[in-house]
């Protein structure tokens, strides 16, 4: 005769499966939904009043034709070259420093987003900025900073790699756990 098996057993045999069950439900709802429905939206001509008008390579064609894209995957590129390398070698190297006299404040990282800080660095590169008055002294044209692409580019790569804190922090981590046996 066969007894057939309590809620309570049930739950108490896959209660992995009911704690993971809220998670695996917001995962499909809000990431694999949204990732599935994009993906088949960039394959149309989707208007939200008149729905899908046609079907096809159309959106990708435009991407890797359209020569705005095109810059913008190239700004995007050389911000990417310039500011992970040159912001991690820059926390590895103050890192390295702090591993020896293991006291600091890094402030780039408690101030870099703050609205002081935008401001100075918009006074430090205005066209009668700090950097354009430096510039001057030495016979050099100033330089709009703001207008030009490569300009602003490296202003924008310079303030983010000036927010190094955060990675020195997990570098100087790091450091504190090489054994002092592997020091030469």
């Amino acid at each position: 005769m066969k007894q057939q098996k309590s809620l309570h057993k049930v739950l108490a045999e896959n209660i992995g499966f009911v704690f993971v069950l809220p998670w695996l439900i917001g995962f499909l709802l809000f990431k694999v939904y949204p990732f599935a429905s994009s993906l088949y939206y960039s394959f149309t001509n989707y208007d939200m009043f008149s729905g899908i008008s046609k079907y096809g390579m159309m959106n990708y064609n435009k991407i890797f034709t359209d020569e705005d894209i095109l810059r913008a995957f190239k700004v995007t590129f050389k911000y990417a070259i310039f500011d992970v390398p040159l912001k991690l070698a820059f926390a590895l190297f103050i890192a390295y420093i702090l591993n020896f006299f293991r006291t600091a404040y890094y402030i780039p990282s408690i101030l870099g987003g703050s609205i002081a800080i935008a401001i100075l660095w918009r006074a430090v590169f205005n066209t009668d900025g700090l950097i354009n008055t430096v510039i001057t002294a030495f016979g050099l044209p100033k330089i709009n900073w703001m207008a030009s692409d490569n300009g602003a580019l490296a202003v924008i790569v310079l303030l983010r790699v000036w927010q190094f804190g955060s990675a020195m922090v997990i570098f100087l981590a790091a450091l504190k756990g090489v054994s002092q046996d592997l020091y030469e």
